[in-house]
């Protein structure tokens, strides 16, 4: 049902950043588009804040996928991953895990400008307040 009336799709069906910024804004979060490294995205992990990156689905294909990282630790990002293909592990919190190595490899998309990008989801403070 969410999908279906998602802003911003493409006619393929592709869901675009400024879609997933679109949906979440609506829903009254502050939502930022990044750019970053691997140093970065553990910061906002740290901290507790959802972090969407935008990846490619497995090493080697030009295929694109937007996706939760909800934890790591000094040789893995912990994700949580739509796609049944891609889920390599059944924990609570996440369903595939990725070396740090590897997922710097899928963080570097062909597309222009979304390079190692990824989109943060905090809070609305003055909706809050």
């Amino acid at each position: 049902m969410i999908y279906k009336n998602y802003p911003r799709k493409l006619y393929d069906g592709t869901v675009t950043p400024k879609g997933i910024l679109s949906f979440f804004k609506k829903l009254g979060f502050d939502v930022f588009f990044c750019s970053g490294n691997v140093d970065t995205l553990k910061k906002q992990v740290t901290m507790g804040i959802p972090v969407i990156a935008f990846i490619r689905v497995l090493p080697n294909q030009r295929y694109l996928h937007f996706v939760p990282v909800v934890g790591y630790d000094d040789e893995y990002f912990y994700l949580a991953d739509s796609l049944e293909h891609t889920i390599n592990c059944k924990e609570t919190c996440y369903n595939r895990k990725v070396s740090i190595h590897d997922f710097e490899a899928l963080w570097k998309t062909w597309v222009p400008f979304c390079k190692n990008t990824y989109i943060v989801i905090r809070p609305n403070v003055t909706a809050t307040s």
